[in-house]
């Protein structure tokens, strides 16, 4: 089983309410007026057969209400880092329950609590939270921030049925109300006022995290891509966790465009989630031999661009050529058709059809993405079907990369540096010149052959082993 979620971007709701009928049976009717809602994501367990078909489905609905609750009675704007703690904390369970079924051992239910503390599945998770502060391995390590927002928002979810009533045989953890006295200022008739702070001792502490990681603007080497690019183009095979176990399963044909895309354009990632197909079309001879072509994304047509700003993206001829074939294959259409289903009437007349869109027919979220792209970590991370090293660069270096591979392009072509710089600030959409220096800095390096801190480590290791280029051969 896996905890999967998705995402409802137009969300409405009436208050229900009960009455009796003319019958004396207790009826259920809606009043007031229809409340636009927003996104809000909601929270499924799917169960899938060796060949990934989904055979079973049932949503948390424990999960579910919860967030409901806090969009409709909390006015709470965005619930998206409440929505991925619970997922996190569920999928937990769910991964422990298959060790403990192996063991003989009972498993962990989110609203059963065990007479003992550290049996209790709020504690355990904890415990899986610094575990995971700790850890080396960078699908499973969360930043300390991540890892204290995750626990709130459990203690709050259980918070949230303890206050309604619900039992748990035992408390989910130890709280209590604390008084705090607030002197006030001149301007009150009384010296001082106090306010009550619910506390729990299901709390993180947590050291600062002093790895060294990726810089959020560094580029790929081009060895790390030419093993990306065989993933996505050659072998669309990857290491993916089924049931808690990990497989070689098969990478999604459209996830593979989707990272192509920003690879070559430099799109942001929801930027490409929200592309239409309608600005897809088939280069003519002209622009095949030119080598890219243009397209304009914002909100008019559908893309969600950084602010809502509008600009101008390339893209390369060929792959233009390749997106609009996509589009013309039976496996599109079927996609398209069952999206076009979902539509209302408002959204048939705006945007037109997603690009990029899942085998039932909805756009592709940015959970999603994120998790294939833990699997294409994962597997360039694995010493025989990827690099042996670890990899650990965010899907938002690819926009980096386009930047720093186009800068190398331009100026080996003799391009006048100032020209090449604007021409690249203008695709990315940058008002501030420092990042686009940035990506300039990193592609002037590149051409001067210095090696970045991570090569020269690679360097000294190979030297004290006799490997690589260092290694040791002929007369040497």
């Amino acid at each position: 089983m896996q905890i999967i979620s998705y995402e409802l971007k137009d969300w409405e709701y009436r208050e229900p309410e009960v009455y009796v009928d003319e019958n004396g049976e207790l009826q259920v009717r809606y009043i007031g007026e229809l409340k636009q809602i927003g996104p809000i994501t909601l929270l499924y367990r799917v169960g899938f057969d060796e060949s990934d078909k989904v055979v079973h489905s049932e949503p948390l609905e424990a999960v579910n209400n919860y967030l409901m609750y806090q969009k409709i009675h909390h006015d709470a704007k965005c619930v998206s880092v409440a929505s991925r703690a619970l997922k996190h904390y569920f999928t937990f369970l769910a991964d422990e329950n298959v060790t403990r079924r192996e063991n003989g051992l009972p498993e962990l239910l989110w609203n059963e609590m065990p007479v003992r503390e550290n049996q209790r599945p709020t504690y355990r998770y904890r415990q899986c939270l610094k575990d995971c502060y700790k850890s080396q391995d960078p699908d499973v390590h969360l930043a300390r921030t991540t890892c204290n927002a995750y626990l709130n928002r459990v203690v709050d979810f259980y918070k949230h049925y303890l206050r309604h009533g619900f039992h748990f045989g035992h408390e989910p953890f130890q709280y209590e109300f604390v008084r705090v006295n607030i002197q006030n200022d001149h301007t009150s008739m009384q010296a001082s006022r106090h306010i009550e702070v619910h506390t729990t001792d299901l709390r993180l502490k947590l050291p600062k995290d002093r790895r060294k990681r990726p810089n959020p603007l560094t580029a790929l080497a081009p060895y790390q891509w030419n093993a990306l690019d065989n993933i996505l183009r050659v072998s669309r095979k990857v290491l993916t966790k089924r049931n808690g176990q990990l497989i070689l399963g098969r990478f999604p044909e459209e996830v593979s465009w989707i990272l192509l895309v920003m690879r070559w354009t430099g799109l942001r990632r929801q930027e490409v989630l929200s592309l239409r197909a309608g600005l897809i079309f088939k280069p003519n001879a002209r622009q095949l031999h030119q080598g890219y072509v243009e397209i304009d994304i914002g909100p008019s047509v559908g893309v969600e661009t950084k602010f809502g700003k509008y600009r101008t993206v390339e893209m390369p001829s060929q792959l233009m050529a390749e997106l609009y074939g996509y589009l013309q294959s039976t496996r599109y259409i079927k996609r398209r058709d069952k999206y076009r289903l979902t539509l209302t009437d408002q959204q048939r007349q705006t945007g037109g059809d997603h690009l990029f869109l899942s085998g039932s027919g909805v756009p592709f979220a940015l959970t999603t993405l994120n998790a294939r792209w833990s699997d294409i970590r994962r597997t360039l991370a694995h010493p025989k079907l990827g690099l042996g090293e670890p990899f650990e660069h965010k899907s938002h270096n690819l926009r980096s990369t386009y930047a720093v591979e186009r800068f190398i392009g331009l100026l080996d072509k003799g391009v006048d540096e100032g020209k090449a710089f604007r021409f690249v600030q203008n695709y990315l959409g940058h008002e501030k010149e420092d990042t686009t220096r940035h990506y300039m800095s990193q592609a002037r390096d590149r051409i001067d052959g210095k090696c970045s801190p991570q090569e020269v480590w690679e360097n000294v290791i190979d030297h004290h082993f006799g490997q690589g280029i260092f290694a040791l051969g002929g007369n040497g």
